[in-house]
């Protein structure tokens, strides 16, 4: 699943063999349940104002925009993330800050689910995690270098002589201090001073969980990318009728064709690989005129919307229910 993505980090940007640790450990950072999950995580970035930017990943995950270390960790709520993954891995944290700007993007868009993103995450990307208590816990300490480890020893030799001298001085010390106490001792404990308890901290407050349904018949999601409006419209089996919603979720879109008279509406068909494949690819081209019908009827001229028949039309989504839909994208 994440097989490309760990090639790219260990060729073009120098993990080599700590690639696919890399990945593993970022995947359980910013998918944990402790946090929100997956959703949690991408909805802490909208709040920070990267909402176009997260829209990027699931409608151009070839075009990735990245984000900065220090948008990640507030993202992830561990603000020594690049630290410890450096430390972890033995590697630089200018590096460790460039390749978590390609992998973050790449991983999310590989996850995403038609511009869904799911609740928690598909059985073979936990899998690919593995312990997760093993990439929570902090970075093992480097060992100490032999060098340092015989500067400190050597001496310790040297020292015994005095070190048993210093010990018979004290022995006779007390002797002495034994003898010439002349006054009953007190053996009457005196009262224990209980320190307060240390004031405990307050745990941050954890994100609820964001959940994101995904549409399992007719729908219409709206949703931004490169600052612009997009529409995922969804359709039940075998259907290409438009649910009701598409006249208040487009709303954005007609509103920004009409301030864009530039602009024009690019509709792709998408069926799931269920039953006939002559038949999917009409059905394909029908619900993407159905979508264009409404944009007309809208009052976008005809002429402002493109069919365009994308180069996989067939299952190009996690689930079926994903995969029965038309994109309209800003050309």
């Amino acid at each position: 699943m994440f097989d490309d993505v760990i090639t790219t980090l260990e060729q073009r940007f120098g993990l080599g063999t700590h690639a696919r640790s890399f990945v593993q450990m970022l995947l359980a950072k910013i998918s944990d349940p402790k946090h929100g999950g997956l959703a949690g995580f991408i909805q802490r970035l909208r709040d920070g104002g990267l909402g176009s930017t997260v829209d990027a990943w699931s409608t151009s995950p070839d075009a990735v925009a990245p984000v900065s270390a220090p948008e990640l960790e507030r993202a992830v709520g561990d603000t020594n993330l690049v630290s410890d993954m450096a430390t972890r891995f033995g590697i630089d944290r200018t590096k460790v800050s460039a390749a978590l700007g390609y992998a973050v993007p790449a991983i999310v868009s590989r996850v995403d689910r038609g511009g869904v993103m799911p609740a928690t995450l598909p059985a073979e990307a936990e899998s690919f995690i593995g312990n997760r208590g093993a990439w929570a816990a902090a970075a093992p300490a480097a060992p100490m270098a032999a060098s340092q480890a015989g500067a400190v020893q050597a001496p310790a030799k040297n020292w015994l002589p005095w070190a048993a001298v210093a010990l018979i001085a004290l022995l006779t010390l007390g002797y002495c201090s034994t003898q010439k106490r002349s006054e009953p001792v007190d053996t009457t404990a005196a009262p224990a001073v209980v320190a307060p308890p240390a004031a405990t901290p307050e745990a941050p407050a954890l994100v609820p969980d964001v959940v994101v349904a995904e549409p399992e018949g007719a729908a219409v999601i709206a949703a931004a990318a490169d600052g612009m409006p997009v529409l995922k419209v969804y359709f039940d089996t075998a259907k290409a009728e438009v649910s009701n919603e598409f006249q208040d979720k487009s709303a954005a879109i007609i509103e920004y064709m009409n301030a864009n008279p530039d602009k024009k509406a690019v509709i792709s068909g998408f069926n799931d690989p269920t039953g006939d494949v002559a038949a999917n690819a009409k059905l394909a081209k029908s619900r993407a005129e159905a979508v264009q019908q409404k944009l007309v009827a809208a009052g976008i001229a005809k002429e402002r919307t493109l069919l365009e028949k994308p180069a996989e039309t067939t299952g190009t989504a996690p689930t079926n229910a994903a995969s029965r839909r038309v994109d309209v994208m800003m050309r």
